[in-house]
């Protein structure tokens, strides 16, 4: 408030502290517009805006259009996009009061960018971040400049010891990530690393984790991560409670053989958050069996991904077991359906999924189209605490205007919230984080 004396009052008279909370309240937008009406609203939005940095290279996919007259307005969207980046990363290599705010940094770069590629390499600004508590490098690099993975590489090396969260896609680079980096951070991401051989690195190195997220296109990442957890000492990553293992829709990528990452799992007691999806079909009952037995052995489970596929009927007898394992505390579940038939009605789903009073936000994404839509059943039986449900690539709140009434869905997130969804959209960083590996929009 020190500052804020200095710098004077708005004229409206109005007292900074209620200023300050209705910037919270503004859209980016109008956020941004408050540069220019007094000191004091410059001072106070500065942060608001500057806090958490995205940057968009490109456009996602599900924008793109073999339409003349659409290409050319998206064309016309990447350019103004990098014109914007250019501009924002100019201010704050320009300002190092400004680059003392910023907590987060996103760069998504996306696969149709029609030229508009990104340079990460702005004056070394990343050495001038030294607040940076998240640091996500995402998205398609393939088109990107040629020195992107050295630039990249600059950015990690050049993070402060504020740095907790790391998110790195394709590249090499976090093998050779410096110790003193990987040895302070919570949370780290690897989307389609080349390999996984080297995966020991981390094994050894992130003595802080929290979460580890895995996702992998990699036709020998079972050998690969194998060979690794075989010689992992059994206390490495002792405060992990949260992991994500995916195999991509690839079907070269696969783990078939559950028993080192199951050992592995399990030995983690205070897990609370799962996803599993393995990509390779379940051989026999027995076989999924050992899959969801993985579960029971993780007494804090709360938030649980899986995907369950088969050759044959999902049976009586695969819900069954299922439900025995399934924690009752379950909070936020996500199901990738990938059976070819099913002799389960839907009323038996519905009743297992009401035993989960706690169960807020539940997922289907139905690989065979259809097979598991539960949408009309859970207007009229679920779970108490059922806010929001989703089905492929659409979200809907669930409302009810009294305990009393029936149950009927909002209107759906819009195209844009889905792909660009954040932990604000959700409610709830577990929810946001049970679907951060699905519905890509690079």
């Amino acid at each position: 408030m020190t500052e804020i004396r200095k710098i004077g009052h708005d004229r409206s008279g109005m007292p900074a502290e209620l200023w300050d909370f209705v910037l919270k309240e503004l859209p980016a937008a109008d956020l941004r517009s408050c540069f220019s009406l007094s000191r004091l609203l410059h001072y106070l939005a500065r942060p608001l805006v500057f806090t958490h940095i995205t940057i968009h290279a490109g456009i996602p996919t599900w924008k793109t259009s073999f339409n003349e007259d659409c290409r050319a307005a998206n064309i016309q969207l990447m350019r103004r996009r990098k014109l914007r980046n250019t501009e924002v990363l100019q201010r704050i290599a320009d300002d190092t009061q400004i680059a003392r705010i910023v907590e987060r940094m996103t760069v998504r770069v996306h696969r149709h960018n029609e030229g508009t590629t990104f340079d990460l390499g702005v004056d070394m600004l990343s050495s001038k971040f030294k607040s940076l508590q998240v640091l996500a490098l995402e998205g398609n690099h393939q088109n990107n400049s040629h020195d992107v993975e050295e630039q990249l590489r600059t950015w990690i090396g050049n993070a402060p010891r504020t740095l907790l969260h790391l998110s790195v896609s394709e590249y090499h680079i976090v093998w050779n990530t410096l110790p003193r980096v990987l040895s302070k951070l919570h949370e780290l991401s690897l989307y389609d690393p080349p390999r996984l051989s080297e995966f020991g690195i981390v094994l050894g190195s992130c003595s802080q984790l929290r979460t580890l997220n895995i996702y992998t296109n990699s036709s020998v990442c079972e050998a690969e991560f194998h060979a690794v957890l075989s010689g992992a000492a059994p206390d490495s990553l002792p405060h992990l409670t949260s992991f994500r293992f995916v195999c991509g829709d690839d079907d070269d990528a696969f783990i078939q053989d559950q028993g080192p990452l199951t050992a592995f799992i399990q030995n983690k007691k205070g897990m609370r958050r799962v996803e599993l999806q393995l990509t390779a079909a379940f051989i026999g009952i027995d076989d999924y069996t050992r899959f969801v037995d993985i579960l029971a052995g993780l007494p804090q489970l709360e938030i649980v991904g899986l995907r369950l596929r088969g050759d044959s009927t999902f049976t009586h007898e695969h819900l069954r077991l299922l439900d025995e394992r399934l924690p009752l505390r379950v909070s936020a579940l996500l199901l990738v359906w990938d059976f070819p038939d099913s002799d389960v009605p839907v009323r038996n789903w519905t009743a297992m999924l009401e035993k989960r009073h706690l169960l807020g936000y539940l997922h289907v994404l139905d690989i065979t189209s259809m097979l598991l839509d539960l949408r009309d059943s859970l207007l009229k039986a679920h779970p108490p605490a059922l806010q929001l449900v989703g089905w492929g690539t659409r979200l809907d709140w669930l409302q009810r205007d009294s305990p009393i009434d029936e149950a009927v869905y909002g209107a759906p997130w819009k195209d844009t919230t889905v792909a660009f969804r954040t932990v604000e959209d959700f409610g709830y960083e577990d929810w946001e984080w049970l679907l951060r590996s699905h519905l890509y929009s690079y």
